[in-house]
C-alpha cells in the first residue's frame, strides 16, 4: 500500500499521542476514525487519577487527513532521545487498516516539525498544550521535578524554618526547599502553607527525614543554606534523624569533597 492510499478514511485508525512527564502527568491525546466519522479523546493521567474529554471533530476528513500526511511522521527517526535527562518524554502511534502500526518516540528531543503535529491538535482541542522545549540545562523546576519522581514518601515544599519564638524578632522566615519523610506512602507531593498540620503531625513519628537545597550550581552559598538549614529545622522540631541533601545539577570537584566528608548527601542530574 503507497504511503497517500494509507491516509483516506478507508485506511485511517487512529492517531495516538501521549507527552508529558512523571511529576505533571501525561497528556494522551487520540483522534479516532468511528464509522468514518472523527471522534478526539483527551486523557489527562496525574497521581493515578485520569481526566477525560471526548468529542466528535467538526470537519471534513479528507482535509484532516491531508494535514496529517503534510507532517510527514513516517519519514521521522524512530527515537529521539537527549543525553540530558529532564523527565519529559512523548510517544506516537498511527493505526491503519489492516494491520500497519507506525511508532515514534522521544526524551527531550523532537523531530524539527514536531510543533506542526502539537498545531494540529490544536486546531481541534485549544487546550491541550505540550511542552516541547529542548533543555540544554537543567533549571531548578527540573531539578525537583525528578527528584520527586524518583523519591516516594511525602515531600513539602518551601518549608518554614522562620520560627521568631525561637530564633527572636528580627529573625527572617527562611525557608527549605523540600523537606521529604520517608514512609510507605509513595510519592505525596504538596505545598508547606496548606498542610502545616500534617506536616507537623508526621514530622512528630519516627520517620526518617530529608531537607533538601536546590541549585543549579553546587557552591558555597546553598552548602551555608543546608548546614543552617539543619540546625533551625532540629531546633524547632526537636528531630535528629535527619539527611541532609544538596540537588544540583553542576558540579565543582573541592565543594563536592567537602560535602561528603561533612556528611552532606549530593543529588545531581
Amino acid at each position: 500500500m503507497k504511503t497517500e492510499e494509507k491516509y483516506t478514511k478507508h485506511y485511517f485508525k487512529r492517531l495516538y499521542l501521549e507527552i508529558g512527564d512523571h511529576y505533571d502527568g501525561f497528556q494522551i491525546i487520540e483522534i479516532k476514525n468511528k464509522k468514518n466519522e472523527l471522534v478526539i479523546e483527551y486523557n489527562l493521567t496525574k497521581n493515578r487519577s485520569v481526566d477525560r474529554i471526548s468529542k466528535k471533530i467538526n470537519v471534513q476528513f479528507e482535509a484532516f487527513l491531508n494535514d496529517l500526511f503534510n507532517i510527514n511522521m513516517e519519514n521521522w527517526e524512530n527515537n529521539y532521545s537527549n543525553k540530558l535527562f529532564t523527565g519529559h518524554e512523548w510517544k506516537l502511534k498511527l493505526y491503519f487498516k489492516p494491520s500497519i502500526v507506525i511508532e515514534k518516540q522521544g526524551s527531550n528531543n523532537f523531530p524539527n516539525n514536531f510543533d506542526e503535529l502539537i498545531n494540529l491538535i490544536k486546531e481541534y482541542y485549544p487546550d491541550f498544550v505540550a511542552d516541547i522545549n529542548i533543555r540544554t540545562r537543567l533549571n531548578e523546576n527540573d531539578l525537583r521535578k525528578l527528584y520527586c519522581t524518583f523519591h516516594g514518601g511525602f515531600s513539602f515544599f518551601e518549608v518554614s524554618i522562620g520560627n521568631k519564638n525561637i530564633f527572636g524578632n528580627n529573625s527572617k522566615d527562611r525557608r527549605i526547599d523540600i523537606v521529604r519523610i520517608i514512609c510507605d506512602r509513595k510519592f505525596v507531593r504538596l505545598k508547606y502553607s496548606n498542610n502545616k498540620e500534617l506536616f507537623e503531625g508526621l514530622i512528630k513519628k519516627d520517620y526518617e527525614i530529608e531537607i533538601i537545597e536546590i541549585k543549579t550550581k553546587l557552591n558555597r552559598p546553598v552548602i551555608g543554606q543546608i548546614i543552617v538549614g539543619e540546625y533551625m529545622f532540629k531546633k524547632i522540631y526537636d528531630v535528629q534523624n535527619i539527611t541532609k541533601v544538596i540537588l544540583y545539577h553542576e558540579g565543582d570537584e573541592a565543594l563536592e569533597l567537602f560535602c561528603n566528608e561533612k556528611n552532606i548527601k549530593l543529588i545531581k542530574y
